[in-house]
């Protein structure tokens, strides 16, 4: 997030120069598993020692909804692109060309 503010004026004067100007933020299909909507909990400050939460089994986290470290990164992919589409429509909003994209790497083929 700080990355695509400290480069956004350069994406403006680009999008201004050449018609249109492309933010694009990795993320992965885990955004997409367990569906669940972005959780208040993971924005917050934790205790040291705790971010990986208290479980390491992915199939108790995706079945059971224990708390751990494939939660939360399943939150951090979903924010990406949660953050990804709301730049895109304050850009279109404000009449600014710059189009902020979510790529899912793994998805892509030769």
């Amino acid at each position: 997030f700080l990355l695509s503010q400290i480069t956004f004026p350069s994406l403006k004067m680009a999008a201004e120069k050449r018609g249109e100007a492309r933010l694009v933020a990795h993320s992965s299909s885990a955004r997409d598993s367990p569906a669940k909507m972005l959780e208040k909990k993971y924005f917050l400050k934790c205790e040291e020692g705790t971010l990986g939460g208290d479980s390491n089994s992915m199939i108790g986290e995706l079945y059971f909804g224990y708390n751990g470290p494939w939660g939360r990164y399943h939150q951090s992919k979903l924010s990406n692109s949660c953050f990804s589409m709301a730049l895109h429509e304050k850009c279109k909003g404000a009449g600014i060309n710059v189009k902020s994209l979510t790529a899912d790497p793994g998805a892509g083929r030769e």
